[in-house]
């Protein structure tokens, strides 16, 4: 890539103190790499509430650039927010657990976005390169869960215990349990940016082999850990992301690809694809996928939630059907009956699909959809959905006018999180207000096209 590319544009505004931007970016370490530990709330908080005043207080050195047609899709969180604010006090029907979602999910969503907005203007305005922190960062929970790993290779090796908090379980026994969405929320950004980083080098004829090992690494990194996790959903969009990475290769870069480009992409391609067939092999739910969705598509919640223990039927190969394919089809059909029912929303964010399903079944289990847009739109409503979706659209394009590599991060970050929504349970605590920081940071690090527009003036 070359040296032009990576240079930053230059602020017309007050320049953020170079010691508050390295700051910033240890925040956003910090936040990215902990967020999906659990019993480290205190760390988090901390981290969320310096960002925050960090980020104010350089919103506000920088507030010429937030009133331009250029952000956007900041306008449309805060519209969210509004929205949020309007559908607790005059909309929503559980205003306790209202209350107390707005009071926490809310609360650490605004402090997110308040640091993601200063993060984004600090790094695009700045002289200096701040990309090896932030990438660190996003690679920060593939790091941690190796280290767990290794360290518990290590520990029977040598006949040794391990402190609960370095063990990695395989399900909810511990407090220190991470369920495997959020190793597919925290982890997918960090490959798909990987990705993207590696197109735009495939760009060039002179590819830089040792930086394309770097970001090599994490590819193969959050592979493994689909693998050693067996996480279906995270192979899914492992392989979106790939197709979509090949198709923007052979649309933009095809002429500029030397034989060792090509050699690289057919690794790529077959060290992706065939971990993703292995993951098919390994489950046997793969193979009655069909057989299974015939059933779950014309199922009934008087048949599945008529006792307290889910009747789940047989399908043509007199097997029980298969649970999560079951569970993913019948939970889609039936939310999307709950949305016709409920249009501006129940007013959760977590458990709404369940909290409704009670009302008409109370046998039915208090849980989410296994679709975070889905979930998303049970709990704020089609308008609360559509805002956060069109601020993610906006931001993408908008950013796509700044220099690589905040282009690259901006883009194959939030598209990663965008798809993952469409079938992964991450319309919960934890995971909603990361989404909607990011979304802000993207937006600010697009306010950077606002300079360069005036620097040609």
């Amino acid at each position: 890539m070359s040296q032009g590319a990576l240079t930053h544009i230059e602020s017309q505004g007050v320049a953020t103190p170079e010691w508050m931007v390295k700051t910033q970016c240890a925040l956003f370490a910090t936040l990215w790499a902990v967020t999906m530990l659990p019993n480290i709330l205190i760390v988090r908080n901390f981290a969320l509430v310096l960002g925050a005043i960090i980020g104010l207080y350089i919103a506000f050195r920088n507030r010429e650039a937030l009133i331009s047609k250029k952000a956007i899709s900041i306008a449309v969180i805060a519209l969210l927010f509004l929205w949020v604010t309007w559908h607790l006090l005059f909309i929503g029907k559980n205003h306790t657990l209202q209350w107390a979602e707005y009071g926490s999910l809310w609360k650490r969503a605004l402090l997110g976005s308040l640091f993601a907005l200063g993060l984004g203007l600090s790094l695009i305005r700045s002289k200096r390169s701040y990309w090896g922190l932030i990438f660190a960062g996003l690679c920060g929970p593939v790091v941690i869960y190796y280290f767990k790993y290794f360290a518990g290779f290590i520990a029977t090796h040598f006949g040794f215990n391990l402190p609960e908090a370095l063990i990695l379980f395989s399900s909810g026994v511990s407090s220190f349990y991470i369920p495997k969405i959020s190793y597919v929320f925290f982890c997918l950004p960090a490959f798909a940016v990987s990705l993207g980083y590696i197109a735009e080098l495939f760009r060039s004829k002179d590819i830089k082999w040792k930086i394309a090992s770097i970001y090599i690494t994490p590819i193969i990194g959050v592979l493994g850990i689909f693998y050693l996790e067996n996480i279906k959903n995270g192979f899914i969009y492992a392989v979106i992301l790939t197709l979509i990475f090949f198709i923007y290769i052979f649309r933009s870069a095809a002429k500029a690809l030397s034989w060792k480009s090509y050699c690289l992409l057919a690794l790529l391609g077959l060290a992706i694809f065939s971990s993703f067939l292995n993951n098919i092999y390994a489950n046997d739910s793969w193979k009655t996928l069909v057989a299974d969705y015939k059933i779950a598509s014309h199922a009934q919640p008087v048949q599945i939630w008529s006792s307290a223990a889910s009747v789940y039927p047989i399908n043509e190969y007199g097997r029980q059907v298969s649970i999560t394919n079951f569970d993913r089809v019948f939970y889609l059909t039936t939310a999307l009956t709950f949305v016709k029912q409920y249009p501006l929303g129940y007013g959760l964010v977590q458990s709404s699909f369940g909290h409704i399903a009670r009302e008409n079944f109370p046998s039915a289990p208090l849980i989410q959809s296994h679709s975070g847009w889905m979930d998303l739109t049970l709990g704020l409503g089609i308008p609360g959905a559509l805002l956060l979706l069109v601020a993610s659209i906006f931001a993408m394009l908008q950013v796509t006018n700044v220099p690589s590599p905040w282009s690259i991060f901006g883009v194959w970050s939030l598209l990663s999180i965008v798809l993952l929504l469409l079938t992964t349970e991450a319309g919960q605590k934890n995971y909603v207000d990361t989404f909607v920081w990011l979304v802000v940071m993207v937006g600010g690090l697009g306010l950077g096209s606002v300079t360069q527009n005036r620097s040609k003036q």
